[in-house]
């Protein structure tokens, strides 16, 4: 998609330049109109990088909904945490104590690691 708007860019750039040496752009008043043509472009890549952005936030999202469903699954279907346990658990606390006898450190060295895929997930251009 980068691509895509990288060269997107280049051919406007190009189609400038040629409307520039064929004399098209006059000199005399167009100044303002060739700043609010620059000014509409930069609004446009924007708007599209907004996009783009809100794109990746929703699939971070969805990822870690996943990871939660799959964290909530692997509890439910664990008779051996279901009996330490007493039934389904349902904060994501609660399920770390009770993974590898008590040992939360795993679980949250885990959860940070998955925080950081989210994070740089977002943070993709």
């Amino acid at each position: 998609m980068e691509k895509l708007f990288k060269a997107d860019k280049q051919c406007n750039d190009y189609k400038d330049l040629v409307e520039t040496m064929s004399g098209k752009v006059s000199q005399s008043g167009d100044i303002k109109d060739k700043k609010i043509i620059e000014l509409a472009k930069k609004n446009r890549a924007l708007q599209l990088q907004v996009e783009s952005l809100k794109t990746k936030a929703a699939k971070a999202a969805e990822i870690a909904i996943k990871i939660k469903k799959e964290n909530d699954t692997m509890i439910m279907e664990s008779p051996q945490l279901q009996k330490k346990v007493g039934g389904p658990v349902d904060t994501l606390k609660d399920n770390m104590s009770t993974i590898g006898g008590g040992s939360t450190i795993d679980m949250e060295k885990r959860f940070k690691e998955q925080e950081k895929k989210i994070t740089k997930l977002r943070n993709d251009k």
